[in-house]
């Protein structure tokens, strides 16, 4: 008979997944990207990097990165990474994005499906 232990566990951010993650190739830059780091998919060869506010080929939005920090180089190999598109997150928790200057941002993550707030409350899960 199997045995089981019942656990709450606390996430290091405020995050709750709509859809699950998908699997992504991040492009070989020099960076490091850590976890819920707004990332951008390249309009040139399709690998996601860091988002860049103005920047022509990696300035929209395609989601939030959520596996573990990674550190890239620019002469080293591309890294497979994952990415969520659909996800509510605290505005706090994300990495790379200045709200109070980037005014696209907000629609931003409108398009692709993430929804912003300060913090996510609400009771334990059953």
């Amino acid at each position: 008979m199997a045995e089981f232990t019942r656990s709450t566990t606390t996430p290091a951010a405020d995050i709750k997944r709509i859809a699950p993650d998908m699997r992504i190739v991040l492009g070989a830059a020099d960076a490091t990207i850590a976890t819920l780091q707004v990332l951008a998919q390249d309009n040139t060869d399709g690998k996601f990097y860091k988002y860049v506010d103005g920047d022509e080929a990696v300035g929209v939005i395609a989601g939030i990165y959520t596996g573990p920090e990674v550190t890239l180089t620019a002469l080293g190999s591309d890294a497979a990474g994952t990415i969520t598109s659909l996800a509510i997150v605290a505005k706090g928790d994300i990495v790379g994005v200045d709200f109070d200057t980037d005014t696209t941002a907000i629609t931003q993550f409108k398009q692709c499906g993430i929804i912003l707030t300060d913090k996510i409350e609400g009771t334990e899960e059953v």
